[in-house]
């Protein structure tokens, strides 16, 4: 809140002529900053905590969270929003509880890692950085190719997080074939279509790893292997965002 705002005096709400209390343009400065401390990606700055249809999500998970201490991983192909409520969960987490998140896209993060390799100082730290933060994002699990390197920095993180109990949401697409068709976003998420197929989205609600099909279950210890699935299942709950 800025107390010194001209506008709204800290309140962060101005009240129009008409008499209608509009939120202060100070708050979007604000929330500027905190979503780049975040590294959130600019083209979701106008997105974040916008889409009313997954309120009910995001506080289904937190009240997951605070009960279960669980980390998220959602599911799905793509186009469906899985990116867009990843973030605006670990939004609403600092909002609600104080948990400060960053954002990383898992192809970034790992240039960042090879680009640091040969200063060992600069690697190190940015692991460190990744092992520890109070909540992190890892955006596109399954993009980054089958390399020795990608593979094992994932799964050394994943696996370090779950022993240390520092949540963390994952996106994927493993499991889903792509499409190449063009989604047509509407209302909610039960209301996407995908292109000339009309087919509707369904959107389970939290399940566990158990839940998952075989097929999923199978490409996922395929991904990170048997010994990083077990601590996944046991400290993860899933969100499946699917097409039928």
């Amino acid at each position: 809140m800025n107390k010194t705002c001209p506008k709204c005096y800290g309140t962060t709400w101005v009240l129009q002529e008409n008499g209608v209390a509009v939120k202060c343009d100070c708050t979007k400065e604000l929330n500027k900053t905190l979503f780049k401390t975040m590294k959130i990606p600019p083209s979701f700055y106008d997105k974040v905590l916008c889409n009313d249809a997954f309120s009910q999500y995001i506080n289904t998970f937190l009240n997951i969270f605070k009960n279960q201490q669980k980390s998220l991983f959602i599911i799905g192909p793509n186009g469906v929003g899985k990116t867009h409520l990843a973030i605006d969960i670990m939004v609403q987490m600092y909002k609600e509880l104080g948990i400060s998140g960053i954002y990383y896209d898992v192809r970034e993060m790992l240039y960042e890692l090879k680009s640091d390799i040969a200063d060992g100082k600069a690697y190190h730290s940015l692991l460190r950085e990744l092992r520890s933060l109070p909540l992190l994002i890892l955006d596109g699990l399954g993009t980054e190719g089958a390399k020795d390197f990608n593979t094992e920095i994932v799964s050394y993180l994943i696996y370090h997080r779950c022993n240390y109990n520092l949540p963390t949401i994952i996106t994927t697409t493993i499991g889903y074939a792509p499409t190449q068709q063009e989604i047509v976003i509407t209302n909610t998420p039960k209301q996407r279509t995908v292109g000339d197929t009309n087919r509707q989205m369904k959107t389970r609600q939290f399940i566990s790893f158990n839940h998952l099909s075989e097929h999923i279950k199978d490409e996922l210890t395929k991904k990170l292997g048997s010994t990083v699935i077990t601590r996944v299942a046991d400290n993860y709950v899933f969100f499946a965002m699917n097409y039928v």
